[in-house]
């Protein structure tokens, strides 16, 4: 469900926010990371890169997907640290998985020779404030719906107990 909800938030805001740049797979991301082994969100990461490889056509094939699994990768072990649980640690875990895979991209490009306009203004944005909208995203992506659903299912249960 979180993969389709990525996806179509990626297939609408990429035509209509033409400008925006969120790391559409980091609730995708945070969740496989937060709820699994670490070959389970290598994979997880693997697909997510491979989506986005298959739509875009900035950098070379498998650019993503090496830049999702690394950054998966590279901090899988920080996620003790945060409660599946708790709205906010969902937020800060995308945020900070959001923060990753902008350094691994920044990363390849320069790898790839693209020129990348560096200001202070970039760097606050790329590295400050998106992380942290990207956070908000994660939240709404992943942790509210699976709280209305599950908010949902207990009440249907209750009323359908009552009945």
């Amino acid at each position: 469900m979180t993969y389709l909800l990525c996806l179509f938030v990626l297939l609408v805001s990429s035509q209509l926010f033409t400008g925006f740049h969120l790391c559409y797979f980091a609730p995708l991301l945070c969740l496989g990371a937060m709820s699994g082994t670490l070959n389970r969100a290598l994979w997880i990461a693997f697909g997510a890169g491979l989506t986005l490889d298959l739509l875009s056509s900035e950098l070379p094939f498998g650019s993503h997907i090496l830049c999702h699994t690394g950054s998966i990768f590279a901090i899988y072990h920080l996620r003790i640290y945060f409660d599946i649980e708790k709205p906010h640690a969902v937020a800060l875990y995308s945020a900070l998985i959001a923060f990753a895979l902008t350094v691994g991209e920044r990363f390849l490009l320069s790898f790839f020779q693209v020129p990348i306009k560096i200001d202070l203004l970039g760097v606050i944005t790329e590295f400050g404030l998106m992380p942290l909208v990207n956070g908000l995203y994660g939240l709404m992506a992943v942790w509210l719906p699976t709280f209305v659903w599950s908010t949902g299912l207990k009440l249907w249960r209750a009323r359908r107990a009552n009945d």
